[in-house]
């Protein structure tokens, strides 16, 4: 179990990021996005620490670390939000900070939305998006502007009301997405079987049925 094998990790927790490393961490920056539109980066020595367990970003009162991943120069920063906006930030001006730093602005959200993906990404890559009533797309990133990070951002996807967008990954390599319904059965489809699609509109189900699935969670399991 987790909570034997890492010092302070709790029940409610999940990993976001595991670095293999031999002798000495590699030399490289750390990307941190946050749940409320947060970003922070930080060199991978910050992290050279001789403690079993320590600190690696300050949490405010109900702010969560959505994903954390090896900074790339080059790549813009693509967010999925909970409502169904998404934004291609400009990161370029993100400054180094130490590990006990918030961060700063990497999206403008609307009132009650969150973040629910974030990642680094080029115009070649694909979005794949799924909603809480089993709706599901790809959309190339091309779509999406390169802005100013700490906009608001464009529509990803057509929401039907009281939906919302669950899980977003980029498709680089195939993948499924398992996702549990309200009746706690399990539904699944495969990346490659998610039709690539405008923006705007509003996905194909992945389950054929008569009614729109209601969808608790999902996850993936990616194929090595």
């Amino acid at each position: 179990l987790l909570t034997d094998a890492i010092v302070g990790y709790q029940k409610d927790e999940r990993v976001l990021y595991i670095l293999d490393y031999k002798d000495t961490l590699p030399k490289g920056e750390l990307l941190f996005t946050t749940n409320d539109g947060q970003v922070r980066k930080c060199v991978l020595s910050e992290f050279d620490v001789k403690k079993q367990s320590f600190v690696g970003f300050k949490l405010a009162e109900k702010q969560k670390i959505v994903t954390i991943q090896k900074f790339e120069k080059g790549k813009t920063l693509l967010f999925v939000t909970k409502d169904g906006i998404c934004l291609n930030a400009n990161i370029d001006d993100v400054p180094l900070q130490s590990k006990t730093a918030s961060g700063v602005k990497g999206i403008n959200l609307g009132e009650g939305d969150q973040v629910v993906y974030a990642s680094l990404a080029q115009p070649t890559d694909k979005v794949l998006v799924l909603t809480s009533n089993g709706y599901a797309k790809q959309v190339e990133v091309s779509q999406f502007e390169v802005l100013a990070r700490n906009r608001k951002g464009v529509k990803i996807i057509s929401l039907d009301k009281n939906a919302t967008i669950i899980l977003a990954k980029i498709v680089r390599n195939h993948f499924e997405v398992y996702a549990i319904n309200d009746k706690n059965k399990v539904v699944s489809v495969k990346s490659e079987n998610v039709s690539v699609e405008n923006r705007t509109t509003k996905g194909k189900g992945i389950v054929k049925s008569s009614k729109p699935e209601k969808l608790k969670q999902a996850f993936i399991y990616q194929w090595s």
